[in-house]
């Protein structure tokens, strides 16, 4: 994202249970657990903006990938001479192996990937959303002369979106990744009318495939870049019934009563939330946190092999990382 996309990023109040309890939970033999994992926790879910740095970076990637230990992961922003199979192959040793899932929406700076040890099927239909030829071209007008061959090309890729179902215990869980387009100074903005649109067509395939496909719930997650406002949030969160509405959680910073997602850090805007998970009610958030490698007090960082300055040297973007339960009580990891 440009520095002009971070103006005014608000925290939107949007109410979701949390739960503050823990229990045990070992990624791998003799790694330290950065968050111990709240009880009947049946997946782990993580999104994150890498910037386009996650080969580049991989190791201190995996610094942070091993210590969060993710079952789902959503990762935007990633390179676009990338493949599916690259991606899996890029993530730190598991117990399982690792499937990915990578969108051709976004153009080169704006891809979103799914990537998960459950089984993995590919939802098509997020693949490649496209852009109605008079918005196309009203966007495109106001773009300046030299940005005009960037803005050309993500148009022509479609919205930066990406579906998946993944099998959880034999329960089938749609997950959505996406990068919503960046900056816009007002709400008026052709930023903020594209990032409207592309929420509104995120939320009509979500529609289509809770319509067609028997789903158990549903997880929406990635930089939504709300910088004006709540509206390509609330887009996304309205279903056409209670089953396939959405809320988003809550995540805090460790230590802070703070959710910023996106670090102001040596630029002139504030840190701002920017980046979302949204759920079905079929889900409950047992626990939730933004990872962030400052929060961390010295024996925790001495532990993991974390750095302080880590996560901003990695990403402005924070992961924010929820453990789910089922509404119903589910199955047990």
């Amino acid at each position: 994202m440009s520095l002009l996309s971070r103006i005014l990023g608000l925290g939107l109040a949007l109410a979701a249970p949390i739960c503050a309890a823990t229990s045990p939970h070992h990624p791998e033999a003799g790694t330290p657990a950065w968050l111990p994992r709240a009880p009947q926790t049946v997946l782990r879910v993580l999104t994150w903006n890498v910037e386009r740095a996650f080969l580049s970076r991989n190791a201190d990637f995996h610094r942070v990938l091993r210590a969060v230990d993710a079952d789902v992961l959503v990762l935007d922003e990633m390179a676009a001479d990338l493949s599916a199979a690259q991606i899996a192959a890029a993530m730190p040793p598991r117990g399982a192996p690792w499937q990915a899932v990578y969108g051709s929406g976004g153009g080169p700076h704006q891809r979103a990937s799914i990537v998960t040890t459950h089984s993995l099927e590919a939802v098509p239909a997020f693949d490649r959303l496209a852009y109605p030829a008079a918005r196309y071209d009203a966007w495109l007008s106001v773009v300046p002369p030299e940005a005009q061959a960037r803005a050309r090309a993500s148009l022509d890729a479609g919205v930066a979106a990406i579906g998946g179902v993944v099998d959880v215990d034999g329960r089938r869980l749609l997950v959505v990744g996406l990068d919503l387009q960046c900056c816009g100074d007002t709400p008026e903005s052709a930023q903020e009318d594209r990032r409207r649109f592309e929420a509104q067509s995120i939320r009509s395939a979500i529609d289509a495939i809770a319509g067609s496909r028997d789903l158990d719930g549903i997880v929406v997650a990635g930089d939504f870049n709300a910088v004006q406002g709540s509206a390509p949030v609330d887009l996304l969160r309205a279903g056409p019934d209670a089953v396939t509405s959405l809320v988003a959680v809550e995540a805090r910073h460790r230590g802070h009563d703070v959710q910023w997602t996106w670090s102001g850090e040596g630029t002139p805007f504030p840190s701002g939330r920017l980046d979302f998970v949204l759920h079905s009610g079929a889900l409950v958030p047992l626990q939730t946190q933004v990872f962030d490698s400052e929060d961390l007090d010295a024996s925790t960082q001495a532990a993991l092999g974390i750095a302080p300055g880590l996560s901003q040297s990695l990403s402005a973007h924070r992961p924010v990382v929820v453990d789910f339960g089922w509404r119903d009580g589910g199955r047990l990891p």
